[in-house]
């Protein structure tokens, strides 16, 4: 889960780092407060998840945006 309005935390990359241990390989992206976000800050967040996704198991996982 990741915050439209905050993005990518520390606590995000400690939770990846958690389920890569766990050995998990697929999963859903969740974007949440969608509904407050602007169109441009959407496209940030996204870009900046896909960013951090490349280099690992992940990369092009799905994602879904959420409202509050």
């Amino acid at each position: 889960m990741i915050a439209a309005d905050d993005g990518i935390k520390p606590q995000t990359l400690e939770h990846l780092a958690i389920i890569d241990l766990l050995g998990i390989r697929s999963g859903l992206v969740a974007l949440t407060k969608a509904d407050i976000a602007s169109p441009e800050r959407l496209a940030a967040v996204t870009a900046e998840i896909r960013a951090t996704l490349a280099g690992t198991v992940w990369r092009g996982l799905k994602s879904c945006r959420c409202r509050r």
